[in-house]
């Protein structure tokens, strides 16, 4: 007969017969409670301490602040693994005594450790902490265990080094303790302890500074497992379903359009007529015939007009083929280079200051220090990049969440005018959907990881270095030939957590060194080793170039470079006065330029009128507040005199593209001064006035996670919900077929 529940025996069990064994597992079960419980605390520490000191404005770690957050973690850790220890060891299978229960206990605090750290790391670089949505983007092997290089970091190795050596001391107390029989005064003395861990946690995340909790110390276990509970009961896991529930009346459609720099929506039951077709701004007619009047001028209006005098003078009496380079640089923060931080140091990113000092010399380079992101991730980058759309609510992505809704963009439009259209990417290009959105959008050929070659040099994400991706793509595409080209290139190795390349020159990592050593700076080795990839990318850039003059392909090249997005690292250049640099613009700032070349230029008729305007296009520049979700506008307007673009036939003379400065009815109801709204590098949303000044506060662009969030999250882009909803529930529902926005099949 089998013995009764609680008197089952272990191998280990060691207790004194005489007393009941009931008593016993139940005692056991208390230690090993209240072990896993201070086990868990010690496991969430390293991160909360990274975090802390990083976020704290004086630069030292608040001990409230950190308690705080510390115990907001535990009080929903602990439960889980109180529970799980109490009844195992309860029911006998899993004494203090054993060996097993201990390797159990640390498997589950080095998952805690890491889950903890991970979630720090994401806040630093993105200003939010995860959420479950985050899961959901496609993240695959390498990019995981690439992500274990942030434990390499010196801000996250001291806590780790405390939090292993106080497990090492609780196991070695455990195993003290396990040695002798509990008696009952003991087992309830170790439950009350236990119960007042678990309660302690909860009443101290709950007190005042609540506000600190929800807002300066965020909680990532809470908004992690609450989301991912509540969207398991309503079967929702889908930000996408969610933004379908979002109330969409006529009224605050049209106002969510105006935010986006797109006219109010006309209704049609013909998929052939866009609710929000643009009409080129070049076009002396309409290509629709019910196209809305423009309700003002766009304030970047007479940089559009110097940019189509600037391409009649570059395409005149042009015949021969051209390629469009679009770089998209990862994570290329202006904060870190000379030309538009005066303070950074030329020897970071010495190649892009010498385009902009070209710029300032009468070069043949477009280039503005007022283009602030639009979107804080790669994802929404890219939908700023290509269909002016990159900042919305919520924290969400045109190019992700919305990549088959039929919208036209530049690269619909530039296949239409005949170009040759391809993507190069050195990841895994099902990442955040990627590979989905440009080929939805007239891109035919994409070259990603699995189609590179896999001796090529390595970067981060184990996927091939700039230097490499960049030699590889201009390879493959060769010279030019019959038909002229668009290619998008996007890199990678400047991403965090920030691990040299394979191919990181030696001159480059010394040229860093000793940019830190001679400049003032607050750098700590975490940081050089950011500038390190960032100026490993800048020296990539250098050899793209090299390469179209070394092949003779420069004077027929057009390089659009601009950054991805900024990022939330620290600011390490201190203003001229010594004070912290971590403003907005450090925060939001990327480069961009437009890269022409003298070759071009002096086969043109008149290269002296083309010097002249490219001269008045850069003093246009040069005061203008521009966002990234202007960059397609800006492209379509400088090639809208070549032969393809043209050639386009009248009923295509049409975009769906968003923007702030180039769009007529970009308008903000709630803060009528506004220029644009973007999303600085730690996911604060803001609106900017024409002077780059603020005129909001600042709001969390946290994740969409569950129907309230709705009403809850960004309240200043609500009006983009409604009008995302309706084009979902609408045209993009009964519209799906791209033939509705592209000519060519």
């Amino acid at each position: 007969m089998n013995p009764p529940f609680f008197a089952r025996r272990t191998r280990d069990s060691h207790f004194d017969t005489a007393r009941s064994r009931s008593s016993y597992y139940w005692g056991d079960g208390a230690v090993t409670a209240v072990f896993v419980a201070f086990a868990s605390l010690v496991a969430i520490a390293p991160g909360r301490i990274a975090a802390a000191a990083h976020q704290m404005p004086s630069g030292h770690v608040n001990l409230t602040w950190l308690a705080t957050a510390i115990c907001s973690d535990a009080a929903w850790v602990i439960p889980l693994g109180f529970a799980i220890a109490f009844v195992a060891a309860a029911a006998g299978r899993w004494g203090t005594a054993s060996a097993r229960a201990r390797r159990a206990t640390m498997v589950f605090s080095a998952l805690v450790c890491f889950a903890s750290t991970s979630f720090a790391e994401f806040r630093i670089q993105r200003g939010e902490y995860p959420v479950w949505v985050d899961l959901l983007s496609g993240a695959d092997a390498d990019f995981i265990v690439s992500s274990l290089g942030i434990f390499a970091y010196r801000r996250h190795l001291y806590g780790i080094v405390f939090a292993v050596v106080a497990l090492i001391a609780l196991r070695a107390v455990w195993r003290r303790t396990a040695r002798r029989p509990q008696k009952p005064f003991a087992v309830a003395g170790y439950l009350v302890i236990a119960l007042l861990v678990s309660i302690a946690t909860r009443r101290v995340s709950a007190l005042p500074p609540n506000a600190i909790a929800e807002s300066t110390v965020g909680e990532p276990f809470p908004d992690f497992f609450a989301g991912l509970t509540d969207a398991a009961k309503r079967g929702i896991f889908s930000p996408r379903r969610i933004l379908l529930s979002a109330p969409s009346p006529d009224d605050r459609v049209a106002e969510g359009a105006a935010l986006l720099g797109l006219p109010p929506p006309r209704r049609s039951t013909s998929c052939s007529s866009h609710p929000y077709a643009r009409p080129f701004s070049f076009d002396d007619t309409r290509a629709k015939s019910s196209a809305p009047a423009a309700p003002k001028k766009a304030s970047g209006a007479a940089l559009l007009a110097s940019l189509e005098r600037l391409s009649q003078l570059l395409f005149e009496n042009r015949k021969a083929p051209f390629t469009v380079y679009q770089m998209a640089l990862e994570t290329f923060r202006g904060d870190d280079i000379h030309a538009i931080n005066r303070q950074a140091p030329e020897g970071i990113a010495p190649f892009v200051t010498s385009l902009y000092r070209q710029a300032d010399t009468g070069g043949p380079i477009l280039a503005s220090r007022h283009m602030w992101q639009s979107g804080v991730r790669t994802s929404q980058a890219i939908s700023a990049l290509t269909c002016g759309l990159g900042n919305l609510p919520y924290s969400l992505s045109f190019s992700r969440e919305l990549s088959d809704v039929p919208m036209r963009c530049l690269p619909d439009v530039l296949r239409d005018a005949g170009l040759s259209t391809h993507f190069f990417y050195a990841g895994d290009a099902t990442f955040d959907r990627m590979e989905q959105f440009f080929r939805l959008h007239g891109v035919a050929d994409v070259t990603a990881k699995w189609q590179l070659p896999v001796d090529l040099p390595k970067g981060e994400w184990n996927a091939a270095s700039d230097i490499a991706l960049f030699n590889h793509g201009l390879t493959q595409l060769g010279s030019v030939g019959a038909e002229s080209r668009y290619a998008f290139f996007l890199s990678l190795s400047n991403h965090s957590p920030f691990q040299a390349p394979q191919d990181l020159p030696a001159d480059v990592a010394e040229r860093v060194r000793e940019a830190v050593r001679t400049t003032p700076n607050t750098a700590t080795p975490d940081d050089v080793r950011r500038l390190t990839t960032h100026s490993y990318t800048d020296d990539a850039v250098r050899r793209f170039f090299d390469h179209l003059s070394r092949t003779n392909q420069l004077g027929s090249s057009i390089v659009i470079l601009s950054a991805d997005h900024s990022v939330g690292e620290a600011c390490v250049w201190p203003m001229a006065d010594g004070s912290s640099s971590e403003t907005d613009e450090a925060l939001a700032i990327i480069p961009f330029a437009i890269a022409l070349s003298d070759e071009w230029i002096d086969r043109a008729p008149n290269p002296k009128r083309l010097r002249d305007q490219i001269a008045v296009v850069n003093q246009e520049l040069s005061t203008l507040q521009l966002s990234a979700s202007d960059i397609p506008s800006l492209v379509l307007s400088l090639l809208s005199k070549s032969p393809g673009v043209k050639q386009i036939p009248h009923a295509w003379r049409w975009h769906s593209m968003g923007g702030a400065a180039t769009s007529p009815w970009f308008h903000s109801t709630q803060y009528p001064d506004a220029a644009l709204h973007l999303t600085h590098g730690a996911s604060q949303l803001f609106f900017l006035n024409a002077d780059g000044h603020p005129v909001s506060k600042h709001e969390p662009n946290a994740a969409l996670q569950r129907s309230e969030d709705l009403e809850r999250i960004t309240p200043s882009l609500q009006p983009v919900a409604a009008t995302l909803a309706s084009l979902l529930k609408g045209y993009g529902d009964d519209c799906a077929d791209i033939s509705s926005i592209r000519r060519v099949p």
